[in-house]
């Protein structure tokens, strides 16, 4: 393997909220939603909102299956690297946590439009919105991709579409 395939296949860094974000949405791909580890682990980033947040997000990762546009590839739990898709739905948890003065959300309305067939449906945007307030409440703060280096990406087969 050349040294330019094993740079695309390294793991990029993820910050602590982030690897959080894109591990339920794998267990949620998988059937896992409920899984008492995950529960544990909102718990713990989030104290007594780590219930609530992980519906929230379950309802968000679920609107945005049922309405994209397209199907949304999700890797399998524990796989290092992350799809564009899985750091889209992410990025829609960053944008709902930088305009929250601003009422038009442009940021989170532009990233979700990017994702959904159509406009956002106003249970998506609360969810979305739910999910920051509960992060940043809790000290979590998700950078947006402008904020970080490039790397490269969806080098590994995803385990399920879904849609």
């Amino acid at each position: 393997m050349s040294d330019e395939m094993l740079a695309c296949v390294q793991a990029r860094p993820i910050v602590e909220p982030e690897r959080l974000l894109v591990w339920a949405l794998r267990a949620m791909a998988v059937g896992r939603g409920d899984c008492p580890c995950l529960l544990r682990a909102f718990s713990d980033a989030c104290g007594r909102m780590g219930h609530p947040v992980l519906h929230a997000y379950f309802v968000l990762v679920r609107s945005i299956g049922v309405t994209s546009r397209r199907r949304l590839r999700v890797l399998y739990p524990g796989c290092p690297d992350t799809t564009f898709d899985e750091r889209a739905i992410v990025g829609v948890v960053a944008a709902a946590l930088e305009p929250m003065d601003q009422p038009d959300e442009v940021l989170l309305r532009m990233r979700l439009r990017f994702l959904v067939d159509g406009e956002p449906d106003p249970n998506t945007l609360f969810a979305a919105r739910a999910v920051a307030q509960i992060f940043a409440a809790s000290g979590h703060v998700l950078p947006l991709d402008a904020q970080r280096p490039h790397q490269c990406v969806d080098t590994a087969t995803p385990l399920r579409v879904v849609h």
